[in-house]
């Protein structure tokens, strides 16, 4: 199982596949008028800014200087669209079609990692075209404003190298250098992906001992190679190591404070946001422009950290919120969860490596967004291991109806 063309399913179908998803993404953007909205959020701003050679700076509502705000990735890969059709219309159906790309690059991957798990080549491919047509998250998938759709292409793509791996006979260097090269990429667009990939190495440990060392330390020097000058970046910049991101401080007093309501969408409508944030609020942007971003997000974690003890019971209702939100919110989500109990508990019979990396997923990527207000984007990387979770459900619940019915 260590290629394609030894899980038989075809490159056309792939192929098939990716066109069935772009299309429907894009026909989505399209009808929807979604592309004539052109965003002014954090990752644009930075974009701008990288056009305007003033390097990765200035996120919020007034001149703030350099940033760690964000990841690096997505304001570099939107600098190259609008370096190319510009901010306007055009810049934004482009930014839209990368994603939508993105999307179906991921409902193509997923009867791989279908296959992967045991299961048969018709579960597979209607897994392929579910994922294709349905978009978990049409607006997310169809509009590129974020970086959520990226994430699950990175995920997705490590599962299915891992997963060959503890399938193949021998560990592959070359798929080390793969799997280490998602790895730094997740930490350049999607940090909060790097325990996950960090924890499908540690599965693969489980089963793969020869060489491990040697592996995973490919793994790793790959993905420092593609993180490291962003780190050093930002030890000569903030004079300090900040570890990719400094934004954990102000999102988490944003989601906990005396007005905070469990989501982003209420906090926006209520005007809690405004209160706030330095993206939206002119008094805060000029206390980050006062005390330099690092120090700001110190401040604002300080700021949580007191109004936590000080309403420990209000603290738990808001993570507990977080949580029931990630896993209950939306009709199609809520769902698929049943199903996807139902194929994990047949995984975990009939295929534990699998099993097991999608346990890691599913309780790594969610865990920092407990402490954060919800936004459904936020859910978007684990999405395709939901789906691929709930068909393999669906297909041992018809195999096992039909052979009361039929006899095996």
């Amino acid at each position: 199982m260590s290629s394609l063309a030894s899980l038989k399913f075809s490159t056309k179908r792939l192929l098939f596949l990716f066109l069935v998803g772009l299309v429907a993404r894009l026909g989505m953007d399209i009808a929807n008028s979604w592309y004539l909205f052109t965003f002014n959020n954090e990752p644009q701003k930075v974009a701008e800014q990288l056009l305007s050679g003033n390097g990765f700076s200035n996120p919020f509502l007034l001149p703030t200087g350099p940033t760690a705000h964000l990841a690096p990735g997505f304001p570099a890969l939107l600098a190259v669209i609008y370096a190319i059709f510009g901010n306007g219309i055009a810049g934004s159906l482009a930014a839209d079609t990368v994603n939508a790309a993105i999307g179906a690059a991921v409902a193509s991957l997923l009867p791989v990692a279908v296959l992967l798990c045991g299961a048969g080549p018709i579960a597979a491919l209607f897994a392929g075209l579910f994922y294709a047509m349905l978009p978990p998250q049409p607006y997310t998938e169809s509009k590129g404003g974020w970086e959520a759709v990226i994430g699950a292409l990175l995920l997705v793509s490590a599962f299915n190298a891992v997963q060959q791996q503890i399938a193949s006979s021998r560990l592959d260097m070359r798929k080390a250098a793969w799997i280490g090269f998602l790895l730094g990429l997740a930490g350049l667009f999607l940090p909060t992906l790097c325990p996950v990939i960090a924890g499908f190495v540690l599965v693969l440990s489980l089963y793969k001992r020869e060489r491990i060392a040697q592996f995973g330390l490919v793994v790793f020097l790959i993905a420092f190679t593609l993180l490291g000058p962003w780190l050093v970046r930002n030890r000569m910049v903030f004079g300090q190591w900040v570890p990719i991101r400094d934004n954990f401080g102000i999102e988490l007093h944003v989601s906990y404070w005396d007005k905070a309501a469990p989501t982003l969408t209420e906090n926006i409508h209520l005007g809690n946001h405004a209160e706030v944030h330095p993206h939206v609020n002119r008094v805060e942007a000029l206390k980050v422009r006062e005390y330099g971003e690092a120090e700001y997000n110190r401040r604002q974690f300080e700021l949580a950290r007191a109004w936590i003890q000080r309403h420990p019971r209000r603290f738990v209702q808001l993570t507990l919120k977080h949580f029931q939100l990630f896993w209950t919110s939306g009709i199609r989500f809520i769902l698929l969860i049943p199903f996807a109990l139902v194929g994990m508990a047949r995984l975990w019979t009939t295929a534990k490596p699998p099993f097991l990396l999608l346990s890691v997923a599913f309780i790594l990527q969610p865990l920092i967004y407990y402490f954060v207000q919800f936004e459904p984007r936020y859910r978007h990387p684990i999405e395709w291991a939901v789906t691929l979770a709930a068909v393999i459900g669906a297909f041992a619940i018809y195999q096992r109806a039909r052979d009361l019915l039929l006899g095996p």
